[in-house]
């Protein structure tokens, strides 16, 4: 399953995403659930008990803030 969640910006911070995405695990806890987070929302997921994967890969069809060239 492919779903892509947001919350508009004036109406974050009042639990609204965190209620989302505790729906969407719910029933899902022996699932592995992977997700691309923005770098404002990596605080946010964490708190929900996700954490950063060592070895996720991206191709983005141009230039990206969120590739590492190494």
């Amino acid at each position: 399953m492919n779903t892509d969640a947001a919350v508009l910006e004036s109406y974050r911070k009042k639990g609204i995403g965190r209620h989302i995405i505790e729906e969407l695990i719910a029933g899902n806890e022996g699932l592995l659930i992977g997700l691309t987070s923005s770098f404002e929302a990596v605080d946010f997921y964490a708190g929900l008990g996700f954490n950063k994967h060592r070895t996720a890969m991206a191709k983005y069809p141009g230039p990206s803030d969120y590739l590492i060239n190494e």
